[in-house]
């Protein structure tokens, strides 16, 4: 099987312009993920796509091993990138996109799954959860919290707290499963289905909560879920630099 890693970049993201070039511990955002994809062992090759000539000038410069898709159409989100990346390069099996906002994502977590994608996945797409590590990070709207089926295939996707209990007490942290934004996407979903997935409709739950995932569920996507060990969190906000770096400091003691 051969896999092209995609990582989707918008430099003039609306409420942090500028962030995937915000130095994080001294190193830019964008560049803590292209050093734990290149450490992932099953990517082939690895493209950062996006239109922005900042972005490309610092890829060329920093890391002049990583090519560059310039999307040419105009997108509504990272996903979006990739499924233009796919219809001009179609010579790969699956299509994985990285969210250019999650710096601290463990490589060996996602070298873990590749037994699964390769021999027991059967569904539309693969994406992944992993637990919450505090209840700030659960009750902040910047999170996105799931609900899967007992099988562990999306349901519904929400910045609330999802579930919430009748009385409205805490339930215990364990049972709620925050998305992670790493997405496979087979070939044959993205040549099939792929247009008409992100085609010129409107999806009322991707847009009330304005997470992507859920126009996955209301196209009528199988989409499975893999749970990992993740820490941290995506950065939405400048606020949030010194929050993720005093966390990364406190868990490598």
């Amino acid at each position: 099987m051969k896999y092209l890693a995609v990582i989707p970049v918008r430099y003039k993201s609306s409420r942090f312009p500028g962030k995937v070039l915000t130095n994080i511990l001294g190193k830019p955002m964008l560049s803590w993920v292209i050093e734990y994809a290149k450490k992932v062992f099953f990517f082939n090759d690895i493209i950062v796509a996006t239109e922005d000539k900042e972005v490309a000038s610092f890829v060329l410069k920093n890391h002049p091993d990583i090519k560059i898709f310039k999307n040419q159409r105009s997108v509504t989100c990272g996903t979006e990138r990739l499924l233009e990346v796919s219809q001009k390069l179609p010579y790969y099996n699956m299509y994985v996109s990285l969210p250019a906002d999650e710096p601290f994502v463990d490589f060996k977590e996602i070298n873990k799954i590749q037994a699964y994608v390769e021999h027991d996945f059967t569904d539309d797409i693969l994406t992944l959860y992993s637990k919450f590590f505090n209840y700030n990070d659960l009750e902040s709207k910047l999170s996105c919290k799931i609900i899967t089926n007992r099988d562990d295939h999306m349901l519904y996707n929400s910045r609330a707290v999802i579930p919430t209990s009748k009385s409205g007490e805490k339930l215990p942290l364990e049972i709620y499963k925050k998305h992670v934004g790493i997405t496979f996407f087979p070939e044959y979903f993205l040549f099939k289905k792929g247009e008409k997935l992100w085609g010129d409709w409107h999806s009322a739950m991707s847009e009330a909560e304005s997470l992507e995932q859920n126009r996955f569920i209301d196209f009528g996507a199988r989409v499975k879920m893999l749970e990992i060990k993740h820490n941290y969190f995506g950065i939405d906000k400048e606020w949030q630099i010194p929050l993720i770096e005093s966390r990364y400091k406190q868990l490598n003691k």
